[in-house]
């Protein structure tokens, strides 16, 4: 038994230092793809219509490590499109947001609005714990990835909602953590880049 939990730490330290460099790699100055110039004025739309126009470069983020702007792309979850939206979550976004239903992820126009739609949502759910505008799109990117219940169990464990607080919790019942805060350091990092690109 011993052996199994030395050989599962071993493990997630090793995935956590790959996403870490991973994040070091795009921190170190990688491109913006190109393809983002393609649908920057479709993310400066979605972003001013449907959350907030100085949004943008977060909503750009989001898509960038959703997908890296492939419209096409489906993960093994089933989340599809840019914004790898999950079917559910994008019958969730049609009954906040009527108008603009029915939600074709694949469109790259209909995916940005509807990540923006869903990520003014949750900074709408998760403003009231937040104490700093940072605290709030790293909850917002965490929440958008990993799922507002996972993001709820590890603020509990943690007896705070402050994000430094959040991302210094370890659980073992929550192994997929570690990437979901590698997933907030890579988001947060890209918009500043996109907000400097932009």
């Amino acid at each position: 038994m011993a052996d199994m939990v030395q050989d599962w730490r071993q493990l997630r330290r090793s995935v956590l230092a790959s996403l870490l460099a991973v994040v070091a790699a795009e921190a170190a100055g990688d491109r913006l793809p190109d393809e983002w110039r393609k649908h920057q004025h479709t993310v400066a739309g979605a972003a001013e219509e449907h959350y907030r126009g100085d949004r943008a470069a977060f909503l750009a983020a989001i898509i960038h490590v959703e997908s890296r702007w492939q419209r096409h792309a489906v993960s093994p979850a089933g989340a599809e499109g840019m914004a790898q939206i999950m079917p559910e979550t994008r019958e969730h976004i049609e009954e906040i947001e009527p108008a603009i239903a029915p939600i074709d992820p694949f469109h790259p126009v209909q995916a940005a609005d509807a990540a923006a739609v869903y990520l003014d949502w949750l900074e709408g759910l998760l403003r009231p714990h937040a104490p700093t505008d940072e605290d709030l799109r790293a909850l917002v990117a965490s929440a958008y990835n990993g799922g507002i219940g996972n993001l709820s169990r590890e603020a509990d464990a943690a007896g705070s909602w402050r994000w430094d607080d959040i991302a210094t919790v370890t659980r073992r019942d929550y192994a997929a953590w570690e990437e979901n805060r590698a997933y907030v350091i890579r988001v947060l990092d890209l918009e500043k880049r996109y907000r400097e690109s932009w």
